[in-house]
């Protein structure tokens, strides 16, 4: 069983998230959840197969088994065409490509640039 399993199993208690959380799930995250740890609001996302963790907004992710912190740059080249993308802010999900402003609809279009991004 992966370790993201693991952990999502190790807190049955989940949370809506609020409009902060959502807006600091970075978009490579395709699967996370909100919950209290040791008093704490933590929001755990899954990586790969790893667990992540963050919980305060201006924090860094970082791998829970591990504890290290994940690089901004490690995030960004998980997206398909990444290194086709300028301007790229993995919260907001806006980039540029080919000098023309988009909004990323998500990481598993893997098909082509033009149905990967949706024009702004």
């Amino acid at each position: 069983m992966s370790h993201w399993k693991l952990t999502s199993k190790q807190y049955p208690t989940k949370f809506l998230p609020t409009e902060e959380d959502a807006c600091n799930i970075p978009i490579v995250y395709t699967d996370w959840f909100v919950t209290n740890d040791k008093g704490d609001r933590v929001r755990f996302t899954q990586f790969r197969d790893e667990a992540t963790w963050n919980s305060d907004p201006d924090s860094p992710w970082f791998y829970l088994q591990t504890n290290l912190e994940i690089p901004q740059e490690t995030l960004e080249a998980a997206l398909p065409y990444s290194d086709q993308l300028t301007n790229l802010d993995i919260y907001t999900r806006l980039a540029e490509f080919n000098r023309k402003s988009v909004m990323i609809l998500g990481p598993n279009f893997h098909f082509s640039p033009i149905s990967f991004f949706q024009i702004t």
